[in-house]
């Protein structure tokens, strides 16, 4: 039995040691100064470098307005015990999507990839919702407005002010605007951003 014992050696209780890291939002994004998010535990910090984290808007806002809208954040810096977050996207709940469809209107979804001046690439995915069913062509020109207004806005915006604009709907609001010459849209909703690039 005692050698047994010695074989085995003493047990080591892996997490005890673990460190517990307080997650913290990027520095006003979102009109919010940084946030407590999450926790998470690692034995290295390394590990705790580029994972992500999906939080909901409101948590971030304090505004119910906003449940529908995940944000994601990516652990991009660890300062002792705090990770600091960087911007990693953000998308809409699909329940929230599903229940905007509805008959005799038409789902019109345009993706587009841009780059922005620092070099970042996104792929961004705007839903538009129509009154009443629309003409093929319509849905073309529509899906061709929203394209360009895209590639305009990432050239005169820097992604933090793209983003903001993206969850509270100034893109949308635009949007609907310029499609109104084709077909005036019920909705308008950048439902979805994703890096491709950073």
């Amino acid at each position: 039995m005692s050698q047994r014992r010695r074989r085995l050696g003493k047990t080591i209780d892996k997490w005890a040691q673990k460190v517990t890291y307080d997650i913290i939002s990027p520095p006003d994004m979102f009109g919010v100064s940084q946030k407590f998010i999450a926790h998470t535990v690692s034995d290295d910090p390394q590990k705790v470098l580029n994972r992500t984290i999906e939080v909901p808007l409101y948590e971030l806002t304090d505004d119910y307005r906003y449940g529908h809208i995940k944000v994601i954040f990516q652990i991009a810096d660890i300062k002792g015990t705090t990770a600091e977050t960087r911007y990693k996207g953000h998308v809409y709940r699909n329940d929230y999507i599903r229940q905007l469809v509805t008959r005799r209107r038409t789902r019109i979804d345009t993706i587009e990839t841009l780059q922005f001046e620092s070099g970042d690439r996104i792929r961004v995915t705007v839903t538009s919702f129509t009154r009443k069913r629309c003409r093929s062509s319509q849905k073309h020109a529509i899906i061709k407005i929203t394209s360009e207004y895209l590639r305009e806005k990432a050239k005169e915006m820097t992604l933090k002010e793209f983003a903001e604009a993206a969850v509270f709907g100034r893109l949308s609001s635009e949007i609907m605007d310029r499609c109104k010459v084709v077909l005036p849209l019920s909705q308008v909703e950048v439902q979805k951003i994703k890096f491709l690039t950073r």
